[in-house]
């Protein structure tokens, strides 16, 4: 199955994804506590989050994941606190997640991710 990746002007990672090669490992990552869309899967490529599933198409993927995924933390933020605690010793928050391929759309050209 493949979907495409949104928000990654927003995120400002357009040159990451332009950069990405076909095949390239990416990692789908839940985010039920995202306070505008509780079905929200982000996609993170070498420890940085480049974007999201679009909301109109992640509903049964979240599901997918919550169902079979696997457990995963986001990398520390190396010299950011948290709550006070440097990053790297702070206690991260564990997602569900799932792994996945970089692809671009055969037709546009525009970055997708294929399970």
């Amino acid at each position: 199955m493949r979907y495409s990746i949104v928000g990654m002007n927003h995120r400002k990672t357009e040159a990451v994804v332009a950069e990405l090669k076909a095949g390239a490992a990416v990692t789908l990552v839940r985010e039920p506590d995202n306070k505008y869309d509780a079905f929200a899967v982000m996609v993170w490529v070498d420890g940085v989050h480049v974007g999201y599933i679009p909301k109109s198409h992640n509903k049964p993927l979240a599901a997918k994941i919550d169902a079979g995924g696997k457990k995963w933390s986001p990398p520390p933020v190396p010299g950011v606190a948290k709550d006070g605690v440097m990053a790297k010793d702070a206690a991260l928050p564990v997602h569900m997640a799932l792994d996945a391929k970089f692809v671009r759309s055969p037709n546009s050209g525009y970055p997708q991710v294929d399970i």
